[in-house]
């Protein structure tokens, strides 16, 4: 009797825990099901949707919401603003609409071919555009050479931001499921920039060194030619000068002649009316 009272024990236990087991799973099962899910649908167009333009899909994951998106020709100078026709800002996580003007794609007989080679063409036909993305007045990143073509093909695409290198970057997967990202393609543009503003300045230093250099030896030079000529003057005046003579000896001179007149003077009868001499 003991042996079948344990045999029912166990039995129990057995049904209890597969009970709890299953109602484990299916309490996980619900909370995955209850897991929020990404909208599938653009809370925000950007760009205007008029003929011609590319449009693509972009969710925004950088942490930050969108104040204000520009593009440009990559190349070109001067970014260009991009109405939002639908919300007023780019919020992170959601997903946005993205239209890209047909200007900014060149047609085929705009291809040319360089120094004779059929396949330049081929790349010049590679429509390059950069997006400026500004999160507040003063915080601003650009996103640079992005091919058209390939933004048009992506099925999903994605801003992210890398901390480490402070950049923006672009990322997507093909309708193939082929990778498309930007990082690497930016450090480098980033690296080149510093490179080149590095040289900028130190060109820009040495020829301000160089005009500073010159300019004290210019007034260095002025300063000698100064003095040189002041020193041929002043010879020149000491040579063509002629003292005048001793003002000592020519009263001494006047005072001689002075007393030999005065004796001759002095006894004008001497020899007519002198009783002596006769």
């Amino acid at each position: 009797m003991l042996r079948s009272s344990a045999k029912k024990i166990v039995l129990v236990l057995s049904a209890l825990g597969l009970m709890f087991a299953f109602t484990g799973c299916s309490a996980s099962d619900s909370k995955k099901a209850k897991a929020p899910q990404e909208e599938q649908t653009a809370s925000v167009v950007i760009g205007k949707t008029g003929k011609g333009a590319i449009k693509t899909l972009l969710r925004n994951k950088t942490g930050k919401s969108i104040k204000e998106v520009s593009i440009r020709q990559s190349g070109e100078g001067e970014f260009s603003k991009l109405d939002f026709s639908k919300g007023s800002e780019f919020m992170n996580k959601r997903l946005a609409e993205l239209n890209i003007p047909a200007k900014y794609k060149k047609d085929t007989k705009d291809a040319v071919e360089k120094d004779g080679d059929p396949n330049a063409a081929k790349v010049n036909e590679r429509h390059l555009i950069d997006l400026s993305l500004s999160f507040s007045e003063e915080e601003k990143h650009e996103v640079n050479q992005l091919p058209i073509e390939t933004l048009a093909t992506l099925e999903k695409s994605e801003l992210r931001f890398d901390a480490e290198s402070d950049l923006v970057y672009f990322a997507g997967e093909t309708k193939k499921g082929e990778k498309f990202n930007t990082l690497e393609s930016q450090k480098a543009l980033k690296a080149a920039a510093e490179k080149a503003q590095a040289y900028k300045e130190a060109a820009e230093k040495e020829a301000a060194e160089k005009k500073e250099a010159a300019e004290k030896a210019a007034a260095e030079q002025a300063a000698a030619e100064q003095a040189a000529a002041q020193k041929n003057a002043q010879q020149s005046k000491t040579q063509n000068y002629n003292p005048p003579a001793p003002k000592q000896q020519s009263q001494s001179s006047n005072n001689q002649q002075q007393n030999s007149n005065v004796q001759q003077d002095s006894n004008p009868c001497a020899g007519e009316g002198d009783p002596g001499w006769r």
